[in-house]
């Protein structure tokens, strides 16, 4: 059994030994209450999530963000957070304003809402990143591509409709390229990669020519020809074009950092050295100490593939010079990968991290898992992870992580239905067979209980824990003692005695049936 089956296991002895010992146990009880929220939490910890817990019920996204407590012990910028916020949750374009102004004819408005944009890049007063923001819906779905192509036909001379059609070519590109080593990446992919970044170049091209000043179109252009080495002279240019107009912009840099490190060809001195010329502009554009450290980022990515204790830590000394959502939840994620992880940590680091932006699946489940198993939240993550299993309907992780926090919440018939469809998917059909059953005894549905622990142990005849539960199964029904004693006798022969629980309930079961190993207990 796993380590999460081992869990859930542990959690359902004081259940199943409830009912063989014939003490009765409240249906749907979750066990006892606590004392205080966060037990075993050190005081900063328990602060931060009380202050989280109510940033988490305001609805407006920048009053959560700005709400939201700031990671214990930090020592970032001043601005950074409040620059962050807004830049994150301050209303950008969306793919829906541009599909109303192209039905309606209405591209002028458009284009004057994205050239307002553009110039606060360059005020002093109301200065703002945001216009790149607006370019952020254009990535590689059907409906960016199908909307680009119509702005593009209706504006053919619009820097933005050209720089929102590269975008979505660049998004294609990546997309096709992966994250693996070159030397991994199907042929076909790079083929593809290849073809997509010819489409997005001139068009980034053309946008530059036409309105110097977008910021967006060098960093769009350096991204994607920084995918082949035969366009490093392109990437190059537009880098340093871009920084000659503004060596302050947050996102050039980011991608210009980006391109500069081993990976992509170039060296960590070089990334240092950027690093280090754009700690000068921090006190006037805080939101640059997001780029600020990443050589240090970088190298622990790559330390990682051998070793992820050391690569946590490189990382976690950045945190705290940092606001950087992908350094919090890339730290925390390395560090589920060390046994010996502050756990709470973790989840102050993911926690902060969704302050800001959207963290992704992996880090998502990572947060909401220690939600459920360590704070005891399972209400605060049962949200988003309904939103994954939504968005993709056989996630099996996400919906065995819905489940299990329905059953930690007391509710333990709601998550029959998830635990059902986890079922389907083979390599998950163990746990939540042996899960859904312990939900139904503790829903008190013995006869669907029943039901299920007939099918687990048909299925996993060598489990024993299976074995075990039947046995609390069969005591919630009252059935007669000579079934219970065939249980406790499976239980005996297929336990695992090396774990020392299953050990403990060995020593338990003999005692019951009579067998010399142990005695009977009053």
């Amino acid at each position: 059994m796993d380590v999460r089956g081992k869990r859930q296991f542990r959690a359902v002895l004081r259940v199943i030994l409830s009912f063989v010992s014939c003490v009765p146990m409240a249906h749907g009880a979750s066990g006892p209450s606590r004392p205080r929220a966060y037990p075993g939490a050190p005081d900063q910890v328990r602060v931060f999530l009380a202050e989280a817990k109510r940033a988490e019920a305001l609805h407006d996204p920048l009053a959560r963000c700005l709400a939201y407590p700031d990671y214990p012990g930090n020592a970032w910028p001043k601005g950074l957070v409040v620059a962050y916020c807004h830049y994150e949750h301050d209303p950008a374009v969306t793919l829906a304003m541009v599909r109303q102004a192209l039905d309606k004819h209405a591209l002028i408005g458009l284009e004057a809402r994205f050239k307002a944009d553009l110039d606060r890049h360059f005020a002093k007063e109301d200065f703002s990143e945001i216009i790149h923001r607006d370019f952020d819906s254009f990535d590689d779905s059907q409906e960016a591509g199908q909307l680009s192509q119509q702005w593009l036909e209706q504006s053919p001379h619009s820097a933005y409709a050209l720089t929102a059609r590269g975008e979505y070519f660049r998004h294609r590109a990546t997309t096709a390229r992966g994250y693996a080593w070159a030397s991994d990446t199907p042929s076909e992919n790079l083929r593809l990669m290849s073809a997509f970044a010819a489409q997005a170049i001139p068009l980034f091209q053309q946008a530059i020519a036409i309105e110097p000043r977008l910021q967006e179109a060098y960093a769009g252009l350096g991204d994607v020809a920084t995918l082949e080495s035969d366009h490093a002279d392109i990437a190059r240019h537009a880098y340093e074009k871009g920084m000659a107009i503004d060596p302050g912009c947050q996102v050039l840099t980011a991608y210009y950092l980006s391109a500069l490190s081993p990976r992509w060809g170039g060296s960590y001195p070089q990334v240092v050295v950027l690093a280090e010329k754009l700690k000068a502009h921090v006190s006037e554009r805080p939101l640059l100490a997001l780029n600020t450290d990443w050589p240090q980022v970088d190298l622990a990515d790559t330390v990682s593939r051998t070793s992820y204790e050391q690569a946590v830590n490189l990382i976690r000394p950045v945190v705290l010079r940092t606001a950087s959502a992908d350094v919090l939840a890339t730290a925390a994620l390395f560090s589920d990968h060390v046994q010996t992880s502050d756990r709470w940590e973790q989840l102050m680091m993911l926690l902060e991290a969704g302050r800001f932006e959207d963290i992704g699946r992996r880090a998502t489940l990572l947060r909401d898992r220690l939600l459920v198993s360590v704070a005891h939240e399972p209400a605060w993550a049962q949200p988003s992870l309904a939103a994954l299993v939504r968005k993709d309907p056989n996630d099996s992780y996400a919906r065995m992580l819905l489940a299990t926090s329905y059953v930690e919440g007391g509710e333990p018939a709601r998550a029959e239905e998830d635990f059902v469809k986890v079922m389907e998917d083979a390599s998950m059909r163990h746990d939540a067979l042996y899960d859904v059953t312990v939900a139904m005894l503790q829903a008190g549905r013995a006869a669907k209980a029943r039901g299920y622990v007939d099918r687990f142990n048909r299925e996993y005849p060598g489990d024993g824990p299976g074995w075990f539960l039947r046995v609390g199964v069969l005591r919630a029904q009252g059935v007669n003692a000579d079934d219970l004693n065939a249980a406790l006798r499976k239980f005996v022969e297929t336990a695992d005695r090396s774990d020392p629980k299953q050990a403990m309930e060995v020593q338990y079961a003999q005692s019951v049936l009579g067998q010399p190993e142990g005695s009977r207990r009053d």
